[in-house]
């Protein structure tokens, strides 16, 4: 990453709660590393931002691949969560790298670029044939989400090749006061009354019909086994859960979501969860 040059820095003060941040600088949409100054409440921390848009060129048939990488960490770690959220980022970043080949480059997002176009040319040559439109996206955010936790929400993949593109998506929240993953057993007391709470508004919010087996509605899994997963974001008023596609069901479905309200969950927590207070 100290291969990648910073340009910019910009201080922007926070006016509202709940993990909303000021809105991206037009200066942050370039192909550079920039750094921008993100004061979100009394528990003020920074981010770097580092990003890399690029397009190839000279490509057949104007199939011209796409690249947009994007991430955050925390400038100035002040506090266990700030070191424990930086290094899960610099792990993730690698991970959804992986996918664009060029693993000797790691952190360098303009290399890593060129590699992945390198790799659909080569695939070209190989099929005597136009790849199609490649992409690679990676979105990596840093929120305040509530007073006790910090959430790293994240999305990568795209389309190389083949029948269509694939999509993984992670939300991952760090408690304020030891740095340590939020999992479903940390907040929860009873985890098979919580997943009965979770089949009803999955059918709510995915259009199933409330009276029929999820099973026999084409998920992989019926109304007595379903369960929620590690892949959730929470505020104040509700929770919501992500699921990958084929991960409960055929790709058809898409990437299926669940959103309760805490007000159903209440009497099943061990935390409670309240509103970022602004300074």
């Amino acid at each position: 990453m100290r291969k990648l040059i910073s340009i910019l820095f910009i201080s922007v003060p926070i006016l509202f709660s709940c993990g909303k941040k000021a809105k991206e600088s037009d200066n942050n949409k370039n192909n550079n590393t920039t750094k921008t100054a993100v004061v979100l409440d009394s528990l003020a921390f920074e981010v770097d931002t580092f990003r890399v848009k690029e397009t190839e060129k000279k490509c057949p048939n104007d199939d011209c691949g796409t690249v947009d990488l994007y991430y955050e960490r925390i400038r100035k770690p002040m506090k266990p969560v700030h070191d424990s959220i930086n290094m899960y980022i610099d792990t993730l970043v690698l991970m959804a790298l992986r996918e664009m080949g060029g693993d000797e480059y790691k952190y360098d997002l303009k290399k890593r670029a060129d590699a992945f176009f390198a790799m659909k040319r080569e695939m070209e040559a190989d099929d005597n044939e136009s790849g199609g439109s490649w992409d690679f996206n990676l979105n990596v955010d840093i929120f305040r989400s509530c007073n006790e936790i910090f959430t790293v929400s994240s999305g990568w993949g795209g389309y190389t090749g083949g029948a269509h593109g694939n999509y993984s998506s992670q939300t991952t929240c760090f408690f304020v006061s030891t740095g340590k993953v939020v999992t479903m057993r940390d907040i929860f007391k009873d985890l098979a009354a919580v997943n009965k709470i979770g089949v009803k508004y999955f059918k709510n919010d995915n259009g199933l019909d409330a009276d029929i087996d999820c099973n026999d509605q084409g998920w992989d899994f019926t109304d007595e086994d379903f369960q929620l997963n590690e892949n959730f974001d929470i505020n104040s008023e509700s929770i919501t859960w992500q699921f990958d596609s084929y991960e409960i069901g055929p790709y058809a479905a898409g990437a299926p979501s669940v959103k309760i309200p805490m007000k159903e969950l209440s009497g099943y927590m061990k935390v409670k969860f309240t509103d970022v207070e602004v300074k």
